[in-house]
């Protein structure tokens, strides 16, 4: 189903069979249903229809040239199905993964209640954003992304979201150091199920850092060094992204959060008209001091709270990581080899947009569960695309993601290890089905691996 918000040009087709009519939607916050079904269609194929008279169809979109567009799509119907989307024949990328079944969810087609249930896939697509005719190709930096920090736009959440799903994959490897800074500080503010912020922060900081005095290079392989807009990215995670700090006119805003890879982070001498602050960020709860100056008013997602002069506040600190889910290895210890760009954490923080590549034939990605439980179904999902930096020193090149087969193993003491399956054919998602057997530790391990070909995994999911 979908749901049109905001506006822009763009034409969009839905990967399908061909069709016969074509439906001219005005952006106007209403759901505009359509069907899938080889019954119910007019046709009697696996078509887009329309719900009520059963004619296959595709979309337009009537916006202005200059305005972006929000698409959000939707199952609403029997819950499992995933949908792919097109911009002009560009993939824009898929809705969320669900269970094959749904596990009987039913909403009585109820699109509100189908967007906000994990039970029913959906997505969030931005139209139109970087310009005009955008192609969807590969992005040098972080750009749309920074209309929500630091230019604070007024935007709703889910089109922060969608700027961030679409475009972090698709932003160049080989660009800027300071990128995954605004991603890590973006998703903090989001607080986006899992600890993707941390794995942003990995991959602003350990790709770019030179010896003997760890100083930033503009980028990963070459560029201008020192690079201190790349060094001011990464202090930025600490200042504005954790601790969710925000400069305003008559106070401050607060708002923290801290991934479980943390045991915490203190800003000991924070400066704002004439007044010092200091900001403990803890796993649980947030202590803020006013050193000197004058009181000053907070602003926090619960309120406004007033900080007096030489008192403290104490705030609760938002924990991603913790928001349910049946995913026994998200945001739990990963390890790698070999040791690339992306960090292993990317393979288990809770989103595709984060992927681990391995571009060798031994590559392996590891998950230490944290306590032995029965094997059940062990899931790999990859974002449908993936950029590349240039080998010739030019721009990336984002293309639909490849990747190579994985061997599936487990162990119940990371020692001795069994094979649970071998994918030699892989797609956007695999599915392997559990053992049953004890394990604490699940593994993937490259299957023919190359640089032109590598294993890439966006997310790990193990359940029991």
């Amino acid at each position: 189903m979908l749901k049109k918000m905001l506006g822009a040009a763009a034409v969009l087709a839905l990967a399908g069979s061909a069709h016969a009519a074509t439906v001219s939607i005005t952006p106007d916050l209403t759901w505009h249903p359509f069907d899938v079904s080889d019954v119910d269609s007019i046709n009697q194929d696996v078509s887009w229809y329309d719900f009520d008279s059963g004619e296959t169809l595709a979309f337009t979109l009537n916006v202005a040239a200059d305005q972006p567009v929000m698409l959000m799509v939707t199952d609403a119907g029997y819950a499992g199905d995933r949908y792919q989307v097109f911009d002009n024949g560009n993939l824009l990328g898929e809705t969320s993964a669900v269970a094959a079944d749904g596990q009987g969810a039913n909403v009585f087609l109820n699109f509100d209640a189908a967007i906000g249930s994990t039970n029913f896939s959906h997505g969030f697509f931005v139209l139109g954003a970087e310009y005009a005719g955008y192609p969807g190709n590969a992005v040098k930096q972080a750009d749309v992304t920074l209309l929500s920090y630091p230019w604070e736009n007024r935007q709703s959440r889910a089109v922060t979201g969608s700027d961030l799903d679409f475009y972090v994959p698709r932003t160049d490897p080989g660009g800027p150091s300071m990128t995954d800074a605004i991603h890590s500080v973006v998703t903090s503010q989001l607080g986006t199920p899992g600890c993707a912020a941390f794995s942003f922060t990995r991959r602003s900081v350990d790709p770019f850092v030179r010896p003997p005095y760890e100083q930033f290079a503009e980028s990963r392989v070459g560029g201008a060094f020192t690079f201190t807009t790349g060094a001011g990215g990464f202090l930025q995670e600490f200042l504005y992204g954790y601790t969710g700090f925000r400069w305003r006119a008559d106070g401050i805003r607060l708002d923290p959060s801290l991934p479980p890879q943390l045991t915490g982070i203190t800003n000991s001498a924070v400066h704002w008209r004439g007044r010092v602050l200091r900001i403990e960020v803890g796993p649980q709860q947030t202590q803020v001091t006013l050193l000197s100056g004058a009181a000053v008013t907070v602003e926090t997602p619960s309120g406004n709270r007033t900080l007096p002069s030489g008192g403290g506040l104490t705030l609760p600190t938002r924990r991603p990581d913790q928001t349910p889910t049946t995913n026994l290895a998200r945001c739990h210890p990963t390890s790698a080899a070999p040791a690339t760009a992306e960090p292993p954490e990317a393979a288990a923080d809770g989103t595709d947009i984060t992927q681990w590549i391995g571009p060798t034939s031994e590559a392996t990605i590891q998950v230490d569960l944290g306590r032995t439980v029965p094997l059940g179904p062990v899931t790999i999902t990859r974002n449908p695309v993936t950029t590349f930096a240039s080998t010739t020193g030019g721009k990336g090149v984002t293309k639909p993601t490849e990747s190579a087969g994985e061997r599936v193993e487990a162990s119940a003491d990371g020692s001795t290890w069994r094979v649970v399956d071998t994918v030699t054919a892989p797609t956007l998602r695999d599915e392997v089905t559990g053992d049953g057997q004890p394990a604490r530790y699940v593994r993937l391990v490259a299957l023919g691996a190359t640089d032109a070909v590598p294993l890439i995994v966006g997310e790990l999911s193990v359940q029991t």
